[in-house]
């Protein structure tokens, strides 16, 4: 019944996406584009703010590939350059709607395989594979951050698969999983985090193997393109982490804190464009803070679980649910799609509660993420719920890694 309902869900979603405009995966197509034009420059345009559409300088090509869609947007390219120099003989072969088709039906099997993935680490033992892959078309069908990712046709769902792929390879395939963790870090940089938990389980081959091919791939991307290219990356990173958007797709702590503290004229106000879309620039206390919360939080986590004990598959996917939410809270973009990886794997915590409060738990996540929650909440509110959903969880996830006395542990895939 499980699988199923999967497939059906395969062919829905490929059916409902199919020949739609995905800003998010425009930028990949859009980079290689003008990287192959002979025109580097504009590799990394984007507005005076970062945030809020189209560069100028892309617009004309814009319009061009989608005339008959005033509302197509292309977000600006915020990733190495290897992976627009990867693109630029694909952007010479296919136009960009038939680049985004093609990447649509791929992000489709990626969160397929996430399911696959995340069964292998996450099911409890109290939870029928069937049982369990039914969660996922739920989480995957009925919830804002895989609904959110589909729709924006976002790389943060391959992102989302070789994480799972590390994780359910890490004990058979140790170095094959350091080299998917390493390339999830040379496409996002982010998931270089989840290292840490690679230590208290001693796989230090998967550790050395995540950070060499980072770090060829980096290495290959300085020599391939040439380093002026790579000083418009950082900059284009900089003039990310300088500006903020809140929106319903990113209900970020620090902007709900900061737009609390406004209140009391202790940090900068936003400016709403919409009811629901807000600009504006992180205020220092909000920034330190944040960054400090971080770093406490990951060594905190670390430190708690290597005290506890390595454990077996249930605390390494506890761990894997821990950090993952602290990336979402606590990091510099609180995408609503970074919580693929945390929806799928969040039935691990079964392995350690009585059934009614897990159960409890798993459908206020269901609830929490609701679509119909964006069309009642307020955008204040629906922050606030997230993040104190999201807060509550990390917590209750880092509390079972330090649970005593666990019950008998299962082996991946058991």
């Amino acid at each position: 019944m499980g699988t199923v309902l999967l497939l059906g869900w395969v062919v829905l979603a490929i059916a409902g996406n199919i020949g739609t405009w995905g800003g998010d995966m425009a930028a990949l197509w859009f980079a290689g584009h003008f990287l192959a034009a002979g025109q580097p420059d504009l590799v990394y345009a984007a507005p005076p703010a970062f945030f809020g559409g189209t560069a100028p300088e892309w617009e004309p090509l814009l319009h061009a590939e989608v005339p008959d869609n005033p509302h197509a947007e292309a977000f600006p390219y915020i990733y190495p350059p290897i992976w627009a120099g990867v693109m630029s003989p694909i952007a010479r072969s296919l136009d960009a709607q038939q680049f985004l088709d093609l990447t649509t039906v791929l992000n489709v099997l990626l969160l397929a395989g996430c399911v696959l993935c995340a069964e292998r680490i996450a099911r409890p033992q109290t939870m029928s594979s069937n049982a369990f892959r039914i969660w996922c078309v739920a989480v995957l069908s009925m919830t804002l951050p895989t609904i959110l990712a589909l729709s924006f046709n976002q790389p943060s769902i391959l992102i989302a698969f070789l994480t799972l792929g590390c994780f359910a390879l890490l004990e058979r395939h140790p170095h094959v999983a350091g080299v998917l963790l390493g390339l999830a870090a040379a496409i996002k940089l982010l998931p270089v985090v989840l290292c840490v938990l690679f230590l208290p389980r001693r796989r230090f081959g998967a550790l050395a193997s995540c950070l060499a091919t980072a770090i060829a791939l980096a290495v290959l991307s300085v020599s391939w393109l040439g380093w002026p290219l790579h000083r418009a990356f950082l900059d284009q990173l900089a003039l990310a982490s300088e500006n903020m958007v809140w929106s319903y797709i990113n209900p970020a702590p620090r902007i709900a804190v900061q737009d609390l503290l406004a209140h009391f004229d202790r940090a900068e106000a936003l400016r709403f464009d919409q009811a629901w879309l807000a600009f504006g620039h992180p205020s220092a206390p909000v920034k330190a803070g944040a960054g400090i919360a971080a770093l406490a939080g990951t060594l905190a986590t670390a430190l708690a679980w290597r005290a506890r004990g390595a454990g077996g598959q249930t605390e390494m996917t506890l761990g894997l649910l821990a950090l993952s939410i602290g990336i979402f809270l606590l990091g510099p973009l609180s995408w609503l799609h970074y919580m693929i990886v945390p929806m799928l794997i969040a039935p691990a915590i079964l392995d350690r509660m009585a059934p009614r409060p897990g159960a409890a738990v798993l459908a206020a996540m269901i609830c929490a993420n609701a679509l119909p929650l964006i069309a009642v909440l307020p955008l204040r509110p629906f922050t606030w719920l997230q993040c104190t959903f999201w807060t509550g969880l990390c917590a209750l996830a880092v509390a079972l890694l330090l649970r005593r006395d666990p019950p008998r542990e299962r082996k991946p895939g058991e």
